[in-house]
């Protein structure tokens, strides 16, 4: 299990240009992935069912290329997450079982009583300046995402909105273009959304 604490907002301005102003603000590029989450849901949970309540009882196949290589890093993840009365999340947890065969995993969880929920496909793209770490994320029908997560400096608080606070700065010094009335976008939310309109 690992605590995960992060922030994610969505960007303004696309992701070709979050990378220029990165680079100019001394940033450097530390990977680029492509990214294949598969979501599997239980099928005891209605897709009527609230968003985080569909996600408190689906497991994700995922799929990871580095860096433009034929080399795939296979994982089988749960998120816990606790939200509050806002929605905010304020407590996650990832559990993460490495996998040699995505088809089999999917497969497998199936048998299990588990069906197919959504695809989400993205390009990250991550850049550090210090102890600070910037995730770009172009996802495919969602569009460009920014996100944070907490530092080596973080790992001793136990104050996980001082973290959340502290995040919060490190976006808004990047001086990207982004919607700063959300830092807690949840594009999964927002794949079971449109997936909901387009049935």
């Amino acid at each position: 299990m690992k605590r995960e604490i992060e922030l994610t907002v969505k960007s303004n301005m696309p992701i070709n240009k979050c990378k220029e102003k990165l680079k100019i603000a001394g940033y450097t590029l530390e990977k680029e992935l492509h990214v294949k989450d598969i979501y599997m849901r239980s099928k005891d949970v209605s897709l009527q069912s609230s968003n985080e309540e569909i996600l408190k009882r689906s497991v994700l196949v995922r799929d990871v290329v580095k860096n433009k290589s034929s080399v795939h890093e296979k994982e089988l993840v749960y998120k816990e997450k606790e939200y509050n009365e806002k929605g905010e999340i304020v407590s996650s947890n990832k559990y993460i079982v490495h996998i040699d065969s995505v088809e089999k995993a999917v497969v497998f969880l199936e048998k299990i009583g588990y069906v197919k929920l959504l695809e989400i496909e993205d390009m990250y793209t991550e850049y550090s300046k210090g102890e600070v770490v910037i995730g770009l994320q172009d996802v495919k029908d969602l569009g460009a995402f920014i996100e944070v997560e907490e530092t080596i400096k973080h790992r001793e608080i136990t104050d996980e909105m001082r973290i959340r606070e502290d995040l919060k700065q490190y976006l808004l010094d990047t001086k990207l273009d982004i919607d700063a009335s959300d830092f807690d976008v949840k594009k999964v939310f927002l794949a079971l959304d449109n997936m909901r309109k387009r049935k």
